[in-house]
């Protein structure tokens, strides 16, 4: 199982071989990147080819287990190069405000 920093889970074995491929792929090139705008600009392209290849649309690609890992993916990254900040509670209380 796969877990995001918003606790969403994604049911990782249960996918097709070839998506837990694309997501392995993701993964590696995550722990392995070195610079946040090059593993973005990796990821968006690698998703939306391979969903664009599965007949999906872009709406239809954000809501796939691949792009919403790579986007957590990629979030990760910027926390931990100082670009972005972990969510904590102000996340949440300013939720409610909108």
């Amino acid at each position: 199982m796969f877990m995001t920093s918003s606790s969403l889970r994604d049911e990782y074995r249960d996918l097709p071989k070839a998506e837990r491929a694309l997501i392995d792929e993701l993964r590696s090139e995550a722990r392995n990147a070195t610079d946040w705008s090059a593993f973005s600009n990796f990821w968006m392209s690698k998703v939306s080819e391979f969903y664009s290849q599965h007949g999906l649309t872009r709406p239809q690609i954000r809501r796939t287990p691949g792009y919403r890992i790579a986007q957590d993916l990629a979030s990760r990254l910027a926390i931990s190069k100082g670009l972005a900040r972990a969510p904590d509670y102000r996340d949440y209380t300013s939720r409610g405000r909108r």
